[in-house]
């Protein structure tokens, strides 16, 4: 089960739902992943560093290189929530969830569980109701 924040400017019908927990597209795609979701801020300082290491020995430029990469991936959700608090979202809530479809589920349903519907072998995909 993963955690989500959820984060609304004024209308929660366009809330944003960010994963708690590693991040290996951040990882690995740190400064485009933070460019992809609208984070400059983060993305320049990480550039910055990373221009900064550059300067260093190579032992050192590739240490600095593998702590970014880990530093990404650890707190991507932090560094995401702290852009979007930037924006102007604010927290509205946390939902406990298998993937982010039933997160958003829960969030807008308001439910805690949500009852699975049993499917019969005659029942066609759901689709044609039950006999």
């Amino acid at each position: 089960m993963a955690t989500y924040s959820i984060y609304a400017k004024d209308n929660p019908a366009d809330a944003v739902f960010v994963r708690e927990g590693f991040s290996w597209t951040a990882a690995v795609f740190n400064f485009l992943w933070a460019c992809w979701n609208r984070m400059w801020v983060v993305a320049v300082i990480g550039l910055c560093f990373v221009l900064a290491a550059n300067a260093l020995p190579t032992e050192l430029e590739s240490l600095v290189s593998i702590a970014i990469t880990l530093i990404f991936g650890v707190f991507a959700g932090d560094l995401m929530e702290w852009s979007l608090r930037r924006r102007g979202f604010s927290n509205i809530g946390i939902v406990e969830a298998h993937d982010l479809e039933s997160a958003e589920a829960q969030f807008y349903m308001g439910a805690r569980d949500l009852p699975r519907a049993p499917i019969s072998s005659h029942d066609m995909l759901g689709l044609f109701g039950t006999p």
